[in-house]
């Protein structure tokens, strides 16, 4: 489906082109930087099939499993995602499937495994709290059912996991915009690609997620998409269609994103933040930029009412960061 017709979501409505929240977005011109979630960990699991209208309403588990993997991933700070393969058919049964946690801050931060069972998911979520004494050499799900995990990073020159937003059940403009980018970055990264569940900013449709990074592009096509990646992955960061760092409040990653934009092209580690002060009317970010320190001033900003989903039930404004200043020292 292209862009230019007039899709049904899953629910059977109808969405006009001419009303869609990513269409309007980008007509606009919205400010994406600064919008990226705000999760440091993740935890994905691979699911074909239906999402539900949320990644725990979506959840293929018995209620008593899918709340007691909810207290646990509460206590760990990590958000739920269901991933699937770009155009992966639901499958007969309940056969055993893949699961990652992801921790943006760990020297090792991808932590892969199999359940065969609801409770190895459960069990897999306590690798959250045992992750430093385990990182490096793997660590146990704790079940006699074989759901091991162990710790890993991204090859060098490799992407970790690419996560593309295509939860059409959640807005129409993921499914309609996402679909094609998974499709394209999946055809040059076959290993690292997976559609996902809802990220958050659908009106930025198709989103980006790469994690172990953390970083989130939004506003992609296909090419763009592949053009992204390709660069963040050289080491030239291209910040155009930047989101922000996942887990850094939105001052520190439009800060990021002002660094990467004129002191670069970089590479994504080359920046890092050491500290945030001030108040919303005014606030200073101090990073570190190849190992020297740049000091980011800025203010937040209100913008003007809109519909920032396509569900949306009238306009409403946003929040957005605005740095002011970048100088060295």
């Amino acid at each position: 489906m292209t862009a230019a017709t007039d899709p049904v979501d899953p629910t059977g409505r109808t969405a006009p082109a001419a009303s869609r929240c990513s269409d309007a977005a980008r007509e606009r011109g919205d400010t994406m930087v600064g919008t990226a979630p705000p999760a440091r960990r993740w935890f994905l699991v691979e699911q074909n099939g239906d999402w539900g209208r949320n990644a725990w309403e979506g959840l293929d588990c018995y209620d008593q499993a899918k709340e007691e993997l909810r207290t646990r991933l509460e206590a760990a700070g990590a958000r739920l995602m269901l991933i699937r393969r770009p155009g992966a058919r639901p499958e007969p049964g309940h056969p055993s499937r893949r699961f990652c946690l992801v921790d943006t801050d760990q020297p090792f931060p991808m932590l892969w495994g199999t359940a065969r069972s609801d409770g190895d998911l459960v069990c897999a979520a306590e690798s959250f709290r045992d992750w430093p004494a385990g990182a490096g050499t793997g660590v146990s799900a704790g079940t006699d059912a074989g759901a091991g995990t162990g710790a890993s990073a991204a090859p060098d020159g490799a992407p970790g996991i690419v996560m593309v937003c295509t939860h059409g059940l959640k807005d129409v403009c993921c499914a309609v915009r996402g679909r094609p980018v998974a499709a394209a970055l999946a055809a040059e990264w076959p290993d690292a690609v997976w559609e996902c569940t809802h990220t958050g900013g659908d009106r930025f449709a198709a989103n980006v997620v790469l994690l172990p990074d953390g970083a989130i592009y939004g506003g992609t096509d296909p090419e763009t998409a592949v053009a992204d990646l390709r660069a963040h992955l050289a080491g030239t960061v291209d910040p155009t269609r930047l989101r922000g760092r996942c887990g850094l409040t939105p001052p520190a990653q439009a800060s990021v994103a002002a660094a990467l934009r004129e002191l670069g092209p970089m590479r994504w580690g080359d920046v890092a933040v050491f500290r945030q002060s001030g108040t919303e009317e005014g606030w200073q970010v101090e990073l570190t930029v190849r190992g020297e320190t740049v000091q980011a001033t800025g203010r937040t900003v209100t913008t003007e009412p809109h519909r920032l989903t396509c569900r949306a039930a009238g306009p409403a404004p946003m929040r957005l960061p605005v740095v002011e200043s970048l100088r060295a020292g």
